[in-house]
């Protein structure tokens, strides 16, 4: 997705100036990788800037940091996409907790039928 800003424009902006030292660097970073290669690396850019100890540590940061909403508000204004409304991310998490409570839900109905049929063939 091409850029709308240059990335000292986008350091002007409000939200960025939002963003906490490390919040800049992995952004930055993760423009930056992303110019290079048409994809942001934001693996590699948490690991540099929240200097990890490991891979694993830096792809947890990095799920972290893209889910954070001040990122991407930053990520929005210099992609020029429209802001994620509030309202969107309280679907997604619903949407989440009831796909955990269904598959919670015939787990535990599985249980009691076998339970049942333990009983009946006692």
């Amino acid at each position: 997705m091409a850029s709308t800003l240059s990335v000292s424009e986008l350091m002007a902006t409000p939200e960025f100036k939002k963003l906490t030292e490390r919040q800049a660097s992995f952004v930055l970073k993760y423009l930056v990788s992303g110019k290079r290669t048409g994809v942001g690396d934001a693996i590699g850019a948490a690991a540099v800037a929240y200097k990890t100890k490991d891979s694993k540590s830096a792809r947890a940061f990095s799920y972290e940091l893209l889910g954070s909403k001040n990122i991407r508000a930053v990520l929005d204004v210099y992609y020029g996409r429209p802001p994620l409304d509030p309202l969107d991310g309280l679907v997604i998490v619903l949407r989440q907790h009831l796909k955990r409570s269904e598959k919670t839900l015939k787990l535990i109905e599985q249980h009691l039928a076998d339970k049942e049929n333990r009983r009946a063939n006692a």
